[in-house]
């Protein structure tokens, strides 16, 4: 078809039109971000969870990631070993032991005792949820993570922000009391903590390799030193028992 002189300025008024609407919304879409980086930021150093900080094992990779342009974390765990009720699963907060290090027989023996509802050992794997400025970034980062070990990474939403998950299958879960007593035995105790420890470590393993992977990339992007967002702090990391836990709670 052979558009007329008045056609074809037509059209290609309204090329440009499109043209400018489109860098309009790229426009508005990066000063979202930008802005909901900010405010994710100001949420995570006036953390009101039970601890209070972001874990200090996972501070370092907290700030490299949220010193990148295109990524901000929204929450993050380096890992955790814990005693906890039953009624944890709804309550969140019957937890009698707690520790984001390798736990000793000594620690667990503490805080373990008969109890009516079940008293479940459970090692929880680090999690990251970060957002992305874009799906070129995401998959960017998904890659770093699955060469990193973390297989089960995935991205968890789009419509308003788009979130990774990084994660890895590496949890254990063993009920250790019910019905008022203890149902371990020593030695078994004993190698469900022996495992726990293990896991907690081949995961952070396995962090460490995805902290040397975003750094790498972020250097050669040049983002780093490019970075205008203050450091978040932590506090050091360290058992905590029941009767911390309800002071906190």
């Amino acid at each position: 078809m052979v558009l007329k002189p008045q056609e074809l300025a037509l059209s290609n008024i309204g090329m440009v039109q499109a043209v400018n609407l489109k860098s309009s919304t790229s426009f508005s879409s990066i000063m979202s971000f930008d802005n909901e980086k900010q405010q994710a930021l100001n949420k995570i150093r006036s953390d009101k969870s039970k601890k209070g900080s972001v874990d200090i094992e996972i501070l370092e990779l907290v700030n490299l990631i949220n010193s990148h342009p295109d990524y901000y974390t929204t929450s993050s765990c380096a890992g955790r070993i814990m005693l906890f009720l039953e009624s944890a699963r709804k309550k969140g907060s019957a937890w009698l032991l707690l520790s984001h290090e390798p736990l000793t027989l000594q620690a667990v023996k503490r805080s373990i005792k008969p109890t009516k509802e079940t008293l479940w050992l459970r090692m929880e794997p680090p999690i990251l949820h970060i957002c992305a400025k874009s799906m070129d970034a995401a998959e960017k980062l998904l890659n770093m993570a699955n060469d990193a070990g973390f297989r089960r990474s995935s991205i968890l939403g789009l419509k308003k922000r788009i979130i990774i998950e990084i994660m890895i299958p590496e949890k254990l879960d063993s009920p250790v009391a019910e019905d008022d007593k203890i149902i371990v035995d020593e030695k078994y105790l004993r190698t469900l903590i022996r495992h726990a420890n293990l896991r907690l470590r081949i995961s952070r393993t396995k962090l460490k390799k995805f902290q040397k992977s975003f750094y790498l990339f972020s250097k050669t992007t040049n983002s780093i030193k490019n970075s205008k967002n203050p450091t978040i702090i932590s506090t050091p990391s360290k058992t905590i028992y029941a009767d911390e836990l309800k002071k906190s709670v």
